[in-house]
């Protein structure tokens, strides 16, 4: 059974990493970093107190911290170090993938497909000297997490967290990660040096088209007439034609250096706009697909909901930059729990239950599951274990869309596309 390996997994995982007694601390770092990666959903009040954190962590360990104790712990580089060793081990080590993504991923020929995106998480006003925001009369200061997900797997592959002035452009993530993998990203990463260095990396890429893009067309596939060979993609020109799906080859000339490069440019149709949305990729695959390809970025802007909406990362009550990282290094790390849980639990479930997976759901469950899982870590009892695998199996048809029998989302209409070609 996937989730019993994983759930053993995942101890292993702790205490290798945090198992190191400390005659000085009253709660070792292995109970105390677990309590508060399995209490972050606890929540006193509007907002995530570090007051409420301290209490969370209190219940869990049964053992009392006074303010200033807690404060100076958390406060420290050390559980900082700890946390991101953590994290890392997390992502390199929490392998579990969908089962339809073998089908998928061989007939796109790619290794995986990953994610990436950027969101803020706002921070008090205090706080602005550490991260602060580019609108300071909104709101002063926040964080800014880049990642890197795997569609999937459900995790982070990489992330990035600088203030949130930080250009998307400047927090790209390093190439030996995307080799061999299609990475797919919104028009705040549009470069053209960077297009052409994944292609010389051996990186499959898909993107928005920036509407004041110079892209000249040298090759029509379909869609267009041969006229239009020598325009510019987004010409008014091609918006005559009004064919539902237009797939040429474009040039692209970066200024700065004189390179060019070619690559594939694909339009859509927008009854809605009346004009085309253009795509740009290097995939050698169906036209037909890349739209609700293009799609699936959509989940990473459901984790970030989640990430907020259950693991109260966008209410942080503190401007001490160490706390902060704290907090969300262990969002994170509750994050990736779930994740990788939710996807070991439906990994054998029929193909139409894999497509319809919720990454806001899965968020929901760590709600139902911290302190089991936080009693698995810390305990060698057989019974926390047999527990925690009850609650993920009681709660798991909640990690499905509810509407997925009357509604297709993003995965299962890319799916059928794929059925297509």
């Amino acid at each position: 059974m996937q989730i019993n390996n994983l759930i053993s997994q995942i101890k292993a995982i702790f205490k290798n990493t945090l198992l190191k007694h400390d005659k000085r601390c009253k709660i070792q770092s292995l109970e105390f970093v677990a309590a508060l990666i399995c209490s972050i959903v606890v929540r006193e009040g509007r907002v995530l107190s570090i007051s409420a954190l301290r209490h969370a962590v209190m219940a869990y360990t049964c053992q009392t911290l006074s303010r200033s104790t807690f404060w100076e712990r958390l406060s420290t580089k050390k559980i900082v170090t700890l946390l991101k060793m953590l994290l890392g081990t997390l992502m390199s080590d929490l392998c579990f993938k969908l089962k339809i993504s073998a089908e998928i991923l061989e007939t796109l020929s790619v290794k995986s497909i990953v994610l990436l995106d950027s969101s803020t998480f706002s921070l008090p006003n205090s706080a602005k000297g550490v991260f602060p925001a580019p609108r300071n009369n909104v709101a002063p200061a926040a964080l800014k997490l880049h990642a890197l997900y795997d569609l999937f797997g459900g995790i982070i592959q990489w992330f990035q967290m600088t203030p949130a002035t930080t250009h998307d452009r400047k927090a790209f993530p390093p190439f030996h990660h995307l080799v061999g993998s299609l990475v797919i990203f919104d028009l705040g990463y549009w470069d053209y040096q960077l297009l052409l260095d994944m292609i010389r990396s051996d990186v499959f890429f898909l993107c928005r088209v920036k509407s004041n893009a110079t892209i000249k067309i040298v090759e029509v596939i379909e869609g267009i007439a041969k006229t239009c060979i020598g325009k510019n993609v987004c010409s008014k020109r091609l918006a005559s034609f009004r064919g539902d799906i237009v797939e040429c080859v474009g040039e692209i000339t970066i200024r700065q250096t004189g390179e060019s490069f070619h690559s594939r440019v694909i339009g859509f149709w927008s009854r809605e706009d009346g004009q085309y949305h253009w795509y740009i990729t290097n995939l050698k695959v169906s036209a037909i697909v890349i739209y609700p390809l293009y799609r699936l970025r959509w989940q990473l802007e459901l984790l970030w909901k989640a990430w907020k909406s259950f693991l109260h990362l966008d209410e942080i009550q503190t401007a001490d930059k160490n706390i902060i990282l704290c907090v969300m290094l262990a969002g994170m790390c509750a994050g990736l729990l779930t994740g990788g849980i939710g996807i070991a639990t439906i990994s054998n479930e029929p193909e139409e239950k894999q497509v319809a997976f919720s990454v806001q759901k899965t968020a929901a469950l760590f709600i139902r599951i911290g302190y089991d899982l936080f009693k698995v870590i810390c305990t060698n009892l057989r019974s926390a274990k047999k527990r925690l695998i009850e609650m993920i199996i009681l709660f798991k048809d909640e990690l499905y869309d509810p509407n997925y029998k009357r509604r297709n989302n993003s995965l299962c209409q890319f799916k059928q596309k794929m059925e297509m070609i």
